[in-house]
């Protein structure tokens, strides 16, 4: 009996460490062409590295020069595990350049050389360049979004510009629905939603990604909020946001473009674990370097501005602080705006009043009049103003 429990112990102990061992660690470029090169070396100075494999949702061209700008640069190598996706550029007869043509047959050619048996295969007609796989926690999806449905040769690049066809879409939903993984995340290469740049406030292709089919746009995010679905991330408008449609639980992370240090290169940092799902956005906003402008949790708490899982004084204090209904501005988590609209108002404070934590107590079903009643306090709250920096982070749930 003595054997018999330490035995039970052994085990139980081997389960506790395959429990802890689901993490994972891994980056996002988009749009970067030949031109990654001085992103990589920031990714290794600015978030310790790459993590475990890199993911790039579209226009990668050409495609066999930038397999070759990781396999030598430091920190990442032949064997570094990259996860491409199709986007416009790699279309035949997609602008001027001889190598626009080579472009599918490589990607379909790199499936076969380092994906196949590592991922689960996408659709006849799509096999090589719509594919899944899960990292630790995380399922995730890479569709192409130029395959017209059917089985002939090059039906994967004969839609003109983004879709989601009925056969992909059904292959989708199949797919999501036979994971088991908590979280789970899309890439495509077009926004279904595009917006403008969260910093810049510019925006392109509006009305020429998957909005140019709203039928099919729609019915693919059904998809997506159907089998929940964290974030569908995307590319193509060189534009970062982060956005959430009104009354969905999805949110479009668009990634902009990784290229040298202009004024809208980006890359993101994705982090994951059984409680949590962290998405850190670097920037290099024209300054000649990288650093973080956006950090934020899918399943973070409205109302908590801390970051600290409690919605309380400390939060209302940052809120009232940065209280903007007459004149709006570019606040953000931290400051109290909850939902990234740039303006800290009652929407929020109505966020954080259905939130609030009395200490010791899990989140209540507030009173109607509770909204009211943390207004009543702001005339005193807003003498108050706090110097600390706070990480911020963003989400529903």
């Amino acid at each position: 009996m003595v054997k018999l429990r330490a035995l039970s112990m052994v085990v139980l102990a081997a389960l506790v460490c395959t429990a802890e061992a689901e993490q994972v660690k891994f980056s996002v470029t988009a749009d970067g062409w030949d031109e990654l090169a001085p992103v990589l070396p920031e990714i290794n100075l600015r978030a310790g590295g790459p993590g475990d494999f890199m993911v790039t949702p579209g226009d990668i061209c050409p495609c066999a020069d930038v397999r070759e700008i990781f396999d030598t640069s430091p920190g990442y190598g032949p064997s570094f595990p990259w996860y491409p996706n199709v986007g416009n550029h790699e279309m035949p007869g997609e602008g001027d350049e001889s190598y626009y043509g080579e472009n599918m047959d490589y990607l379909r050619q790199y499936y076969w050389d380092r994906m196949s048996g590592a991922v689960n295969p996408g659709p006849p007609g799509c096999v090589e360049t719509t594919y899944s796989f899960d990292a630790g926690p995380v399922h995730i999806v890479c569709i192409n979004e130029y395959w017209n449905g059917q089985t002939a040769p090059g039906s994967d690049v004969a839609v003109p510009w983004g879709d989601v066809v009925p056969q992909l879409r059904a292959w989708l939903a199949d797919d999501l629905a036979n994971t088991t993984k908590k979280w789970r995340l899309v890439f495509g290469h077009e926004p279904a939603y595009p917006q403008p740049d969260e910093y810049w406030g510019d925006a392109r292709h509006v009305g020429d990604s998957l909005d140019q089919n709203p039928a099919n746009r729609d019915a693919f995010w059904d998809v997506l909020e159907e089998y929940h679905v964290g974030a569908y991330i995307c590319g193509h408008t060189h534009r970062y946001s982060h956005y959430q449609p009104l009354g969905s639980d999805v949110w479009q992370i668009d990634c902009a473009q990784a290229r040298g240090t202009g004024k809208y290169d980006t890359f993101l940092i994705i982090e994951a674990d059984d409680a949590d799902i962290r998405f850190d956005v670097y920037r290099s906003l024209d300054t000649g370097q990288f650093s973080m402008t956006d950090s934020w949790s899918l399943f973070a708490i409205p109302g908590d501005a801390s970051g600290d899982w409690i919605v309380d004084i400390v939060d209302l204090t940052a809120l009232a602080a940065n209280w903007s209904a007459v004149s709006p501005g570019d606040k953000t988590w931290d400051q109290g705006d909850f939902n990234n609209d740039l303006i800290v108002d009652i929407v929020d404070l109505t966020a954080m009043a259905a939130n609030w934590t009395p200490v010791g107590s899990p989140p209540p079903v507030p009173e109607p009049g509770f909204a009211l009643l943390l207004l009543a306090g702001f005339p005193w709250l807003l003498r108050r103003r706090s110097g600390q920096v706070l990480r911020w982070r963003s989400g529903t749930r």
